[in-house]
């Protein structure tokens, strides 16, 4: 390869890596919204409001629901979103009447592919994505 191939190839994965990383920034404002999760026993959503605060509404197939709000933070620099006092959900008991609703601290990554979504549980794929 001749020396200005090789420069103009360099210059090229510059300007394409400068472009990618500036799509994945995210402002605190383009997180407010409506955030929804499907399971086979139901449908989860998180809403996050402007003062800070979010609302997290379980609807099982069952008829049974559950309803929580607490607080977020955001973190820029990390792409991530702390929820404080967020009801835990137990996947392996969604059916049955003693259903987990501890309140825990959970952080939980962002990703913008087209779509913002709240990652709960990578290894899991449990995702909620922004509908509203």
């Amino acid at each position: 390869m001749s020396l200005v191939y090789k420069l103009k190839l360099q210059i090229f994965i510059v300007i394409v890596s400068i472009l990618l990383l500036g799509c994945e920034q995210i402002d605190k404002s383009q997180l407010y919204g409506v955030y929804e999760a499907n399971f086979d026993a139901g449908i989860e959503r998180i809403t996050l409001l402007q003062d800070n605060t979010y609302t997290q509404e379980i609807k099982l197939k069952s008829g049974a629901s559950y309803f929580n709000k607490g607080s977020w933070t955001f973190s820029k620099i990390d792409k991530t979103i702390l929820f404080n006092q967020v009801m835990s959900i137990d996947l392996t008991d969604w059916n049955r009447t003693g259903f987990a609703t501890d309140k825990i601290n959970h952080q939980v990554s962002i990703e913008t592919f087209g779509v913002i979504t709240l990652n709960f549980d990578d290894d899991l794929g449990i995702y909620y994505k922004k509908i509203s």
